[in-house]
Protein backbone atom coordinates (compact mmCIF):
# COMPACT_ATOMS: atom_id res chain seq x y z
CA UNK A 1 0.00 0.00 0.00
CA UNK A 2 2.71 2.48 0.95
CA UNK A 3 4.64 1.85 -2.26
CA UNK A 4 1.50 2.39 -4.33
CA UNK A 5 0.82 5.65 -2.50
CA UNK A 6 4.36 6.87 -3.07
CA UNK A 7 4.02 6.08 -6.77
CA UNK A 8 0.84 8.15 -6.92
CA UNK A 9 2.49 11.06 -5.14
CA UNK A 10 5.46 10.98 -7.49
CA UNK A 11 3.23 10.77 -10.54
CA UNK A 12 0.60 13.37 -9.69
CA UNK A 13 1.76 15.53 -6.80
CA UNK A 14 -0.49 18.17 -5.30
CA UNK A 15 -0.88 21.29 -7.34
CA UNK A 16 -4.44 22.24 -6.55
CA UNK A 17 -7.43 22.92 -8.77
CA UNK A 18 -5.29 24.39 -11.54
CA UNK A 19 -3.03 21.35 -11.67
CA UNK A 20 -1.61 20.27 -14.97
CA UNK A 21 -2.47 16.68 -14.07
CA UNK A 22 -5.28 15.68 -11.76
CA UNK A 23 -6.22 12.00 -11.59
CA UNK A 24 -9.56 11.43 -13.31
CA UNK A 25 -11.03 9.85 -10.19
CA UNK A 26 -10.93 13.22 -8.36
CA UNK A 27 -13.29 15.96 -9.43
CA UNK A 28 -11.31 18.64 -7.60
CA UNK A 29 -8.45 19.32 -5.20
CA UNK A 30 -10.71 19.05 -2.13
CA UNK A 31 -11.81 15.56 -3.10
CA UNK A 32 -8.18 14.55 -3.56
CA UNK A 33 -7.24 15.96 -0.14
CA UNK A 34 -10.10 14.07 1.47
CA UNK A 35 -8.96 10.81 -0.08
CA UNK A 36 -5.37 11.14 1.08
CA UNK A 37 -6.02 12.54 4.57
CA UNK A 38 -9.05 10.50 5.60
CA UNK A 39 -9.06 7.38 3.45
CA UNK A 40 -5.34 6.71 3.10
CA UNK A 41 -4.56 8.29 6.48
CA UNK A 42 -1.49 10.31 5.54
CA UNK A 43 -0.03 12.58 8.21
CA UNK A 44 0.80 15.40 5.81
CA UNK A 45 1.59 16.30 2.24
CA UNK A 46 3.49 18.73 0.07
CA UNK A 47 1.53 21.18 -2.05
CA UNK A 48 1.87 24.51 -3.78
CA UNK A 49 -1.48 25.41 -2.21
CA UNK A 50 -0.79 25.11 1.50
CA UNK A 51 -3.46 27.68 2.33
CA UNK A 52 -6.13 25.51 0.73
CA UNK A 53 -4.88 22.33 2.41
CA UNK A 54 -4.84 24.04 5.84
CA UNK A 55 -8.33 25.49 5.30
CA UNK A 56 -9.56 22.04 4.29
CA UNK A 57 -8.22 20.49 7.49
CA UNK A 58 -9.61 23.28 9.66
CA UNK A 59 -13.08 22.83 8.19
CA UNK A 60 -12.86 19.05 8.59
CA UNK A 61 -12.25 19.35 12.34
Amino acid sequence: MEEKLLDLLAQYGYEGPNARILPEKYSDFTEELNQFYFVYGVDGLFTDFTDRAVAFLQLAN
